[in-house]
């Protein structure tokens, strides 16, 4: 993710701003995510019940990565041609 850093910086933006942001979400997820997991194997009585929150989390982050990765193939296909059309 870090190495896309351009891409969702917006015009005239600056890099490092959006790679603290970034930081700033992964600190978070790092933050939440042990919080839930603990929350819900509190009342299941046990760690063998977070699998699928993993999953979901997982599931989650692969949605937006995937759509980064389409629109980074966009923008880094070559303009059409004209003898593209004939």
């Amino acid at each position: 993710m870090t190495r896309m850093i351009g891409g969702p910086t917006p015009a005239g933006g600056s890099p490092p701003a959006t790679t603290g942001l970034i930081q700033q979400l992964f600190n978070a997820g790092s933050f939440v995510g042990p919080t839930v997991a603990a929350w819900l194997a509190t009342p299941t009585g046990g760690w063998h019940s977070t699998w699928w929150i993993t999953c979901a989390c997982a599931a989650l982050g692969a949605v937006p990565s995937l759509r980064l990765r389409s629109v980074a193939a966009v923008e880094s296909a070559p303009p059409a041609t004209a003898k593209a059309f004939r």
